[in-house]
């Protein structure tokens, strides 16, 4: 069995690029819907903020990656496409899952979402039966491990995520939040945490935009000074606001420069979305500095600093936890032609005991004692193929007899 994977990532791929470049709920079923029934033996799709990525197990590694990247390609549409596409086979392929599940390969090092992420990925694709055995041992490996890292580093005594240095970074610019007033637009997990960061820093003027009272409501039962406003009204809020955050789940943009007010006061707007819910010339309005997930990202000297902390003792849990992995992945062809030569002896069987009850009339203890000898027998003749399979360590020798054990029985 083969892994591979095609996608694009923050690594090499502008947000302008990867906004464009994003699977949505309905469009991560109608995929895995649409290769599924291509023939692939398993399909994930993980789409987050900074990545989009298609991993499928195969055993036909040619003509299944021409099938998903011909599909990727033709999906989006997006020009010059390959100028940021990036593929990965075996164990390239599984040594970055097992990376980005631990947040080695986040945009902000150690991020605690990402892992989230994977296990919805996972989740999703094993709910609508696209997954597979191998993908399925692949990605909860990868999340034990990133669970792993995480207790034995500490990572979650030390939170790093966008929303986090989002903050932090209004800190450092106004020195204290206490008398800002801030719009937050959208309430959903990293809106969420903004709000715990905002207000852990002295912000207590947070004005909530959302579309529902309901979440917004959990908010203000654990911070009471938040006040709710209606979507509609969130022009009117930016205009008298020192601080915008939006972190919506969008598929446009919500905030547009024709929109917006003209005012001498300064504001500081954060889009913490993907797409981007903020339009991009927004940045050119005067008093108005705009800041995106990426610019966020790059700021941060302490994400800087978490990478070379995490460096090498992560990837040493990594590779080790990996060599398991590949040990298990390459018994598959192993069990699985030893799964074909039992089933070849249970057609044996039946047939025989078919044979012998139309020739021979048995009693019930003659008919079990028959059937007795003839299953020992049968296992005896496979019994040592067996074990000299299982105990060759070689891979090249190993693959070798399982061709001559499909010839031999006819169980390819």
């Amino acid at each position: 069995m083969h892994c591979y994977l095609i996608g694009v990532s923050h690594a090499n791929t502008p947000i302008y690029i990867r906004e464009k470049i994003f699977f949505s709920e309905y469009k991560k079923i109608q995929t895995l819907e649409i290769l599924s029934e291509k023939g692939l033996d398993g399909v994930i799709i993980l789409s987050t903020c900074n990545r989009c990525e298609i991993y499928v197990s195969t055993e036909d590694m040619e003509k299944d990656c021409k099938i998903v990247k011909d599909f990727f390609v033709n999906y989006f549409n997006v020009e010059n496409i390959d100028d940021y596409l990036f593929e990965k086979k075996d164990i390239d392929a599984i040594n970055h899952i097992y990376k980005v599940a631990a947040g080695l390969d986040s945009m902000i090092v150690g991020e605690d979402q990402i892992l989230g992420q994977v296990k919805d990925a996972l989740e999703n694709s094993i709910d609508l039966g696209t997954s597979s055995k191998y993908l399925n041992k692949l990605f909860r490996e990868a999340i034990t491990t990133a669970k792993k890292i995480k207790n034995k580093l500490k990572i979650s005594e030390n939170p790093i995520s966008i929303s986090y240095i989002a903050v932090k970074m209004l800190c450092e610019k106004l020195n204290d939040l206490k008398d800002k007033k801030i719009v937050v637009v959208g309430t959903g997990k990293i809106g969420f945490l903004t709000i715990s960061y905002l207000a852990e820093n002295g912000a207590r003027n947070i004005l909530c935009v959302n579309r529902s009272y309901d979440k917004v409501q959990k908010l203000i039962k654990i911070y009471p000074f938040i006040k709710h406003f209606d979507y509609d009204d969130r022009y009117n809020l930016i205009k008298d606001a020192d601080i915008l955050i939006t972190s919506t789940t969008s598929p446009h943009t919500i905030i547009h420069k024709k929109d917006i007010q003209k005012s001498d006061k300064q504001i500081i707007m954060l889009d913490l979305s993907m797409p981007r819910d903020i339009e991009n010339d927004v940045k050119n309005l005067k008093n108005v500095e705009l800041y995106d997930i990426d610019s966020i990202s790059k700021i941060s000297e302490e994400n800087i600093q978490k990478r070379q902390k995490l460096g090498s003792e992560a990837i040493n849990i990594i590779e080790d936890d990996i060599s398991e992995f590949c040990k298990w992945a390459d018994n598959m062809s192993v069990d699985k032609a030893i799964k074909k030569l039992n089933e070849q002896c249970d057609i044996i069987y039946k047939d025989t005991m078919s044979y012998i009850n139309r020739k021979v009339e048995l009693n019930h203890r003659e008919q079990k004692i028959v059937e007795k000898m003839l299953l020992s027998a049968l296992k005896r003749m496979i019994k040592v193929p067996i074990q000299v399979l299982k105990q060759t360590d070689e891979k090249q020798r190993q693959n070798e007899y399982i061709k001559i054990l499909e010839e031999l029985f006819d169980i390819s």
